[in-house]
């Protein structure tokens, strides 16, 4: 600074330091909102409008409803710009349901050489339920999980499966998971060593927490990645251990890591009072930013 314009500046200070007057601090910057995984969630009223269309009729294992329903799964998949295949799966007994695969829009994408995450919900139901909770409700959220993914990929890629026959017909050839037993069976090894890890939605409308479930001797990684995660979102999150089963155990019986969001056996499961009032948006909400944080946290070397 020039002498003079010092000499002045100190003459300004002092006079305005006569009249009690002080010096304006500068203004604080303004926040810029962080991109961050834990303010990431999904659309609860476009989750809420997929449970709705889902639940408009039961979908019972290898019905013609089923098969409508894996037909809407495509088209909203395709939309988000995924490669969408149906994977046909034969049923104990004749007849077929099928997998709705959704794969990432880059056509080198290869499951047997790149490491990956998956993430799964069945669409099929008991007969005569219309299955709001069991399993639309998982099915919504996987939709919109995949819209996010699709407009901010992960920096792991994500395989995103719709599995039909997870209930079964019922009959003297029930077989229940028929569509992630399918899927999980036909992983080459080196498939199955290049899955990160899969998280399975089964029943995540109802309840006042989510429950990372997960059955005994079964890998930990990813299930105790979850409920850190949870802890530092505010979702709440109960870990529950279960003798029963659902799509995460056929991965599990490959030697992936798996997790599955619950919020458990409520009174209207499996039966015709499973309609979409019933549903808590709030919990459609914490499932889907639970499932997105803990996709996001994935590194290329996990």
């Amino acid at each position: 600074m020039h002498p003079t314009l010092r000499r002045t500046a100190v003459l300004l200070a002092f006079l305005a330091a006569c009249r009690g007057e002080t010096e304006a601090p500068p203004p604080a910057p303004t926040p810029r909102p962080a991109v961050h995984l834990l303010g990431e969630g999904i659309d609860v009223a476009r989750a809420m409008a997929h449970l709705r269309k889902l639940a408009e009729s039961p979908r019972p294992t290898g019905s013609a409803a089923e098969a409508r329903a894996a037909a809407y799964l495509e088209k909203e998949l395709a939309s988000y710009g995924y490669r969408v295949e149906r994977q046909p799966v034969p049923l104990p007994g004749g007849g077929e349901s099928a997998n709705v695969i959704a794969l990432p829009s880059d056509p080198d994408f290869d499951p047997a050489e790149d490491r990956h995450l998956l993430t799964g919900a069945h669409y099929d139901t008991v007969a005569g339920s219309p299955g709001a909770n069991d399993n639309a409700s998982g099915v919504a959220v996987l939709l919109e999980v995949a819209r996010a993914l699709g407009t901010r990929p992960a920096k792991l890629p994500v395989v995103l499966v719709a599995f039909g026959a997870e209930e079964g017909r019922a009959g003297p050839h029930h077989q229940s998971l028929g569509g992630s037993q399918h899927y999980a069976r036909g992983m080459s090894p080196e498939e199955a060593r290049h899955l990160a890890a899969m998280i399975n939605l089964d029943m995540v409308g109802r309840g006042d927490a989510l429950l990372p479930t997960l059955r005994i001797n079964m890998k930990r990684g990813v299930h105790q990645r979850m409920l850190g995660i949870a802890g530092r979102l505010g979702v709440p999150a109960k870990e529950h251990l279960t003798p029963q089963v659902s799509d995460s155990v056929p991965f599990a019986s490959r030697g992936v890591e798996t997790a599955w969001l619950w919020t458990g056996v409520e009174p209207s499961y499996h039966s015709p009072l499973d309609t979409p009032e019933k549903i808590t948006p709030e919990t459609l909400d914490w499932a889907g930013r639970l499932t997105l944080a803990t996709i996001r946290s994935f590194d290329v070397n996990d």
